[in-house]
């Protein structure tokens, strides 16, 4: 499953020629309840996210391993939790939910460890590096959001303004937003000096170690598209042109992944998306006859490592669950797209994905489209 051969299958289907390839659709699974997602891989193919668990009543910071899920628990008692993101020593970053409050949470060894506020009331984390550096944000008392970081044993409150930290890479630098005179802007952050990455509306949620940044900005025409960012230059990554896309995660490879929206025959909802060599994807169009059959979507995928693994999460049309998976992209689309879309019809009121993209930047949660804990 080499790099070459996906950038073979990227090349045939450009060609209008794509071939089956073999492509692998592991579904995850849960912690006993009916959903789960996924939102990180490292290259060892650990996977972090988040499963309910039997009864649906608590979800909870998922590892997969390899194996069946472990719950990574809480920072004490019961209650929910959640993980966003994993390094290479399989250390998770995520948040755990305690009398209505929640803190960042950094898990080593399967040991929950709680990040604290700073003198803030409450702390998410969103992501890690593999020095174990964590980003997240920190709210006050007054309610207002500010991207952190943690290092070293210190934390660092990144902006004043109203804003969440969303990714970083293992040179130390951060994106996210924040609030500018000029509207919620995706921002990056160097040595505590920040830069505003430009767009409209936009927010900047990963980044990798080239300094490559995606997220996301809304277009003149009033749509919300996954966008790119790097050397000063903002490119609008969705050639569907889509009503609304949104990139949350990217490689070393500069392959990005995330979601779109469109009409899938005839059925209006979000399918996982692959930019890669400059081409869109819709990521169902790498699944084989057999888990097309077994009424597997791919509604969103979060996070890729540098061999190709996508993580996400898939919805069953059978059972009506939302099952974390990974999926192999080294064969590239199969002969027959098995959910070939539609024409993509606009959206109403799309000021109205204005206000919920800024409210959902600044949770600093990459999650945007199917909620969770």
């Amino acid at each position: 499953m080499t790099l070459s051969k996906l950038a073979a299958g990227v090349l045939l289907c450009c060609a209008g020629q794509a071939i089956a390839g073999p492509n692998t659709f592991i579904d995850l699974g849960t912690l006993g309840g009916g959903y789960s997602t996924a939102s990180g891989i490292n290259a060892a193919g650990q996977v972090a996210g988040q499963s309910y668990l039997s009864g649906n009543m608590y979800a909870r910071a998922a590892l997969w391993n390899g194996g069946a899920g472990i719950d990574l628990g809480t920072t004490g008692g019961t209650g929910h939790s959640n993980s966003y993101a994993i390094n290479t020593a399989g250390q998770v970053a995520g948040v755990s939910f305690s009398a209505e409050q929640s803190q960042a949470v950094l898990w080593t060894g399967g040991v929950a460890t709680g990040l604290g506020a700073a003198g803030g009331v409450t702390s998410r984390a969103s992501a890690l590096n593999d020095a174990g550096h964590v980003v997240g944000t920190i709210e006050t008392a007054d309610g207002a959001s500010h991207a952190a970081l943690w290092a070293n044993g210190t934390t660092t409150i990144l902006s004043a303004a109203y804003s969440a930290a969303s990714g970083i890479n293992n040179a130390g630098q951060v994106v996210g937003s924040a609030y500018t005179a000029d509207g919620l802007r995706a921002m990056s952050w160097t040595d505590g000096v920040a830069t505003d990455l430009g767009g409209r509306n936009s927010d900047a949620t990963a980044i990798n170690d080239a300094g490559q940044i995606v997220g996301s900005s809304f277009t003149d025409s009033g749509f919300v598209h996954a966008t790119q960012w790097q050397g000063g230059v903002m490119v609008d990554l969705d050639t569907q042109n889509s009503t609304q896309s949104f990139a949350s995660g990217l490689n070393n490879m500069s392959q990005v992944v995330g979601n779109f929206y469109g009409n899938f025959s005839g059925v209006l909802d979000f399918h996982a998306a692959l930019w890669s060599g400059g081409t869109m994807f819709d990521l169902n169009s790498f699944l084989d006859a057999a888990t097309v059959k077994a009424g597997w979507t791919l509604g969103d995928a979060r996070g890729i490592n540098d061999s190709g693994w996508v993580v996400g999460s898939a919805f069953n049309s059978y059972t009506h669950d939302q099952h974390a998976f990974m999926l192999s992209t080294s064969g590239g689309p199969v002969p027959v797209d098995p959910v070939p879309p539609g024409p993509v019809l606009p959206v109403p009121e799309p000021e109205s994905y204005a206000m919920l993209l800024a409210g959902l930047a600044l949770t600093g949660c990459v999650a945007r489209r199917r909620g969770s804990v």
